[in-house]
């Protein structure tokens, strides 16, 4: 006989793809930007070469819009990668409710969420993920939950399976950040509106310009998702009795000494 599965694997196999999309993204975000920057010496590359007129005043078209998209520095991609990472954060929390009212059906009864009227005959015709994925979208529709802004998107949703995702402010402002951003990217054309401005005073935003987001905005994005990520995943150890906290402070410290131990030989 085979060897059973631990009790936590389900959560081991859904963090770990969720990580696995998260690094995609941001490596082709990444790859994309280098690709960008090698476009506009095509032409002349063309010329050298002696293609054609055909293939050289393509290859000026593509080299005029790279060159453009430097100048911006990158912020439609950038831009693209914004809306990409909030969709991403947004699927790994309603997806993760889902997969846990599924895989620990004796939690629906234990549910912190708010009382609804159901279709008792459509309810019950439900099993397996059909089922976890209706009382889910319900007690996200009840809770407001696409109407609330930054982590409050999340926090009604993950209690009520028992979890509270301590996110340190700073990052919890990101993440609020990325959301209104996303919707301004998303609604309004990247146009800058009143309420973007005053939803991120600190931006110091103004109204009616393009807005542009930065190599150095999208990596602070990705960095609080990822952050969010491993705290939840924490949580969900203690929900399911399994100590992630302690394996991932260790390999951290683990990694802080072959850092340091690196910096040291290079003195």
């Amino acid at each position: 006989m085979g060897k059973k599965p631990e009790k936590h694997q389900w959560a081991n196999d859904y963090f770990k793809a969720a990580l696995d999309n998260m690094d995609r993204l941001l490596q082709v975000i990444r790859l994309s930007r280098q690709g960008i920057r090698t476009i506009p010496a095509m032409p002349q590359v063309i010329k050298v070469l002696g293609n054609g007129e055909d293939e050289l005043e393509r290859a000026e078209h593509r080299a005029e819009l790279a060159q453009a998209e430097i100048d911006r520095k990158f912020s439609t991609l950038l831009g693209f990668g914004t809306v990409a990472l909030w969709s991403w954060l947004e699927t790994l929390v309603l997806d993760f409710v889902v997969l846990s009212i599924e895989r620990r059906p004796a939690s629906i009864k234990s549910l912190k969420a708010p009382k609804v009227r159901i279709d008792i005959a459509e309810y019950a015709q439900m099993r397996g993920r059909a089922r976890a994925q209706f009382i889910t979208e319900l007690i996200d529709r009840e809770l407001g939950g696409p109407l609330r802004n930054g982590m409050g998107r999340f926090d009604g949703l993950l209690e009520a399976i028992g979890m509270n995702v301590p996110l340190e402010d700073h990052y919890r402002r990101d993440i609020f950040e990325l959301q209104q951003v996303r919707n301004c990217l998303s609604h309004r054309l990247g146009i800058v509106d009143a309420r973007l401005a005053a939803a991120c005073p600190w931006l110091k935003l103004k109204v009616g310009k393009p807005l542009s987001v930065s190599w150095g905005d999208f990596i602070r994005y990705g960095d609080a998702c990822a952050q969010y990520l491993l705290l939840m995943l924490y949580e969900v150890g203690d929900l399911l009795g399994y100590d992630y906290r302690a394996k991932g402070e260790a390999d951290a410290q683990s990694r802080k000494d072959e850092v340091e131990k690196s910096r040291a030989e290079q003195e």
